[in-house]
């Protein structure tokens, strides 16, 4: 149960923490690394939005946004969240 993306499904039920994600998705070649890391910062982002963390979401969306392949939809989400926000990517 620690292959990636089992770590953010834990996250979600409260068995992990925004940290160990970030430090899960941080492991394998470059290309998955960026790609990993790209959907834990949305997925984190998104808890730390419901959790009323809109600084610390927003942060995360723009990190999101910067680094994500255009083509993943964690792309997309990260900047309809930003536009949502009225926040800038």
């Amino acid at each position: 149960m620690t292959k990636w993306p089992v770590p953010v499904t834990r996250l979600y039920l409260g068995q992990d923490t925004p940290e160990a994600v970030l430090i899960a998705a941080d492991s394998g070649t470059a290309e998955t690394r960026q790609n990993q890391l790209c959907e834990a910062r949305f997925y984190v982002g998104e808890l730390a939005l419901q959790q009323g963390r809109k600084a610390e979401a927003v942060r995360l969306f723009r990190l999101a946004a910067a680094d994500c392949r255009k083509s993943f939809m964690e792309y997309s989400g990260a900047m309809a969240e930003l536009k949502a926000l009225d926040e800038r990517p």
